[in-house]
């Protein structure tokens, strides 16, 4: 596993370490948790300001509304 991370780039050091002991377990599970009461059931998902869980490729009709809806937000 760790040559295959060390070829992707990644820290073979930092890889070993977190395969070899429960590091981050506990805030993945949280973040899992936050997804899944987002709405989170496939990926991608793209959470926005941590209001709006938007699934898979969408039309930039729907990026706009978005946008404005924060934009709305911030304005008020």
């Amino acid at each position: 596993m760790c040559d295959i991370a060390e070829k992707a780039g990644l820290e073979r050091d930092v890889i070993a370490h977190l395969l070899d002991s429960d590091a981050d377990c506990q805030m993945i599970r949280e973040r899992d948790a936050h997804s899944r009461k987002m709405g989170v059931n496939a990926v991608p998902t793209f959470i926005v300001a941590n209001q709006h869980a938007v699934p898979g490729a969408q039309t930039p009709e729907v990026w706009a509304t978005i946008i404005a809806d924060l934009q709305t937000q911030i304005e008020d």
